[in-house]
């Protein structure tokens, strides 16, 4: 080859490593698919009202206690904006067929709690959102109810799984998080687990680094999943 090619041929590939770094410099490096999803590390806030733990176990509990609400549909009942640190289930709500509406509240404990941290027990059109559930038994616990609503809650750290559903149907989970909650048996479920749970959707949902599976549905009929993920878990 002769001089004068050389020249140019190394002109050429030196022009388009230039072109290519300009072009990684403006459109940016590619994000990690693996990258951690970015878990709360605190518990307090200065938007939240510390409270006792809160229990209702029927309907007129809430007008009884004072609950903002009529538990109509276009007026519920509305527990919100509060921080329950305690051993004790922060949350428990039993035997209502009232409308009520949890949002925005932080539950966790000093130490890490044998008690659930948001339980709903027998009940009927009820709404968990925006809440932060961490150091106890299970997260978020729903068991014997119909026509609830879980959406954009986050649960992290608790002893014996994330979100738990058992004998309940009707229900919508949507874009909730579960993340490094542990379980007794690796075989178990630390993220999403639903149990005699049926005409249930779970949509958008992530489940990540627990122990045991990430989603599991055990003798459930009828339900629906969209565009869930479950990312590093025991049992992915």
């Amino acid at each position: 080859m002769r001089l004068r090619d050389k020249k140019i041929t190394s002109l050429c590939i030196i022009t388009v490593a230039f072109l290519a770094f300009i072009c990684l410099r403006v459109g940016g490096y590619p994000e990690s698919t693996s990258k951690p999803y970015n878990i709360p590390q605190t518990i307090l806030g200065d938007s939240y009202i510390k409270h006792d733990p809160i229990a209702i176990n029927n309907n007129s509990d809430f007008s009884d206690q004072g609950w903002p609400g009529s538990g109509n549909v276009d007026d519920p009942y509305v527990i919100e904006g509060f921080n329950i640190t305690d051993n004790a289930t922060g949350i428990s709500i039993k035997n209502t067929t009232v409308y009520f509406e949890i949002r925005d509240c932080m539950v966790s404990s000093a130490n890490p709690s044998s008690s659930h941290g948001i339980m709903l027990s027998n009940v009927t059109n009820g709404v968990v959102q925006d809440c932060r559930v961490t150091r106890h038994s299970r997260g978020i616990y729903l068991s014997h109810s119909t026509g609830c609503s879980l959406s954009n809650n986050t649960v992290y750290d608790n002893l014996d799984g994330g979100f738990y559903l058992k004998y309940s149907s009707s229900c919508i989970l949507t874009n909730n998080l579960a993340s490094n909650n542990s379980i007794d048996d690796i075989y178990g479920v630390g993220g999403i687990y639903l149990e005699n749970t049926n005409d249930t959707v779970l949509s958008r949902n992530r489940a990540s680094t627990n122990d045991g599976r990430g989603v599991y549905l055990k003798s459930s009929y009828g339900c629906k999943l969209n565009h869930n993920t479950a990312h590093a878990n025991y049992f992915s």
